[in-house]
């Protein structure tokens, strides 16, 4: 009994030391086409996360452009109503107010327009890209984290 119980502590030690140098192994994120394309998600997703701070950021822009313009709008329609057109200075000050909602009418109209369509497409186009490569797509949990724990992506 003695024999089997020494061979059983030699193959049990066998085991282990087999286990642990697996998971000692594993403590690395693994190569592999796997843990490839589950960086290749990660990173994905942090490209997903920056253009969609950008989106926000150049939309909330524009509104604020366009709440300033509304407000403007609404100044000018209240004096015009009131304004003494015989008062030289009233009506100096009637333009230059008009002036300025012109010219937060071009701002609200002009590049930033633009820069706003650039950043919902680029969004978008990421979205699309993520979608069809990573969403819904199963992944080992542990792979996750050791792919997590090294990951590396370029930069914007």
């Amino acid at each position: 009994m003695k024999n089997t119980m020494g061979r059983w502590a030699a193959v049990s030690g066998a085991g282990l030391a087999a286990l642990l140098a697996a998971a000692s192994a594993g403590a690395q994120a693994p190569p592999g086409p796997e843990a490839a394309a589950i960086a290749q998600c990660l990173c994905m997703k942090q490209s997903l996360d920056r253009a969609g701070v950008e989106m926000t950021v150049r939309r909330r822009s524009l509104d604020q452009i366009r709440g300033e313009l509304a407000r403007l709008d609404a100044d000018l329609s209240r004096e015009r109503q009131s304004l003494n057109e015989n008062d030289p200075q009233a009506v100096a000050r009637f333009r230059q107010k008009l002036e300025q909602r012109d010219e937060m009418f071009r701002r609200s109209n002009g590049e930033i327009v633009a820069d706003v369509a650039a950043a919902v497409k680029r969004y978008n186009d990421v979205v699309a890209a993520y979608n069809q490569r990573c969403a819904g797509r199963p992944t080992d949990p542990i792979l996750l984290g050791q792919v997590q724990a090294t990951l590396s992506c370029p930069g914007p």
